[in-house]
């Protein structure tokens, strides 16, 4: 009768472990991820977003300049603000 307890016993253990390595692995996830967030420079990142309203109207008319320039809007935009820095401050990006 102790050997089945033991027996029972340890597949309790199994289970807690198990939760517990899956528990270990997605705080490891999060710690790797605010590391990320939190120790990787502006140079080392590819891109950043912009969320930018505009009129209907003026974004129509933007992507038909870039669709001319044959560039994505997202390309044309890219090329607007280095112009646009370049023209206000003498800097090229």
């Amino acid at each position: 009768m102790s050997l089945s307890r033991s027996v029972n016993l340890s597949g309790l253990a199994e289970g807690f472990f198990s939760v517990s390595r899956s528990y270990l692995l997605s705080l490891l996830q999060r710690v790797f991820a605010l590391y990320y967030v939190f120790h990787v420079s502006e140079k080392e990142l590819k891109s950043e977003y912009i969320h930018q309203r505009i009129e209907p109207e003026l974004k129509k008319e933007f992507r038909s300049a870039a669709k001319k320039d044959h560039r994505s809007m997202a390309s044309a935009l890219v090329v607007a603000v280095s112009d646009y820095i370049k023209k206000i401050t003498g800097k090229e990006v």
